[in-house]
């Protein structure tokens, strides 16, 4: 393989623009387990020939060696149009990957967005401890409104109206909050 490796990087520097010395070359790195240097190679010899079938199969098995199962499909997909013919069941695999990846990137992003707007209160809270008790009241059914607007934001993205009594013992009156879902919070009116 040090024979064939050396003969591909000599022909790569006689003639940097034949595609298929990049994918040969690619091949020998892959072979190695130098799976950076196959990738960069077998993307020369794409960029050269946009129809090398064998050299995006072959930047596809590399891409899926590191795991970067959206990149590997993409590559294999192509390979497969361009000719290089691989097991349906193989590629269906790889599709059911991807999706699984993609809903759990994006329960990820809203479990980060509930993490986020939770600190976001928790520093509203703190200030709190300065305001006179009526001010305190009045703070603390907004903050709740808020608390609560961030799980019934995820679970159920329509305008929620909730009662909320005032914590004034000698005053019996009725609040409707509306969550705003721009992200400025909730509003409270009086009943």
């Amino acid at each position: 393989l040090n024979f064939a490796l050396e003969n591909y990087s000599k022909a790569i520097e006689l003639n940097p623009n034949v595609s298929i010395f990049y994918h040969g070359r690619g091949e020998i790195y892959h072979d190695w387990g130098k799976l950076e240097l196959a990738k960069d190679d077998y993307a020369k010899a794409i960029n050269l020939d946009p129809n090398n079938g064998p050299a995006y199969s072959g930047r596809g098995f590399v891409y899926l060696q590191r795991n970067d199962y959206e990149n590997a499909l993409t590559d294999m997909l192509r390979a497969n149009e361009l000719g290089i013919k691989l097991e349906p069941e193989f590629l269906e695999r790889i599709r059911k990957v991807v999706e699984l990846d993609r809903e759990i990137q994006s329960y990820n992003d809203r479990k980060n967005q509930i993490r986020l707007e939770r600190e976001r209160l928790e520093i509203i809270g703190a200030y709190f401890s300065n305001l006179s008790t009526q001010q305190q009241q009045r703070e603390m059914i907004r903050y709740q409104a808020e608390q609560q607007a961030i799980y019934n934001k995820i679970y159920n993205p329509k305008e929620i109206s909730t009662e909320m009594p005032d914590i004034n013992r000698y005053q019996k009156k009725r609040y409707k909050v509306h969550y705003d879902f721009d992200g400025s919070g909730a509003t409270i009116e009086e009943q």
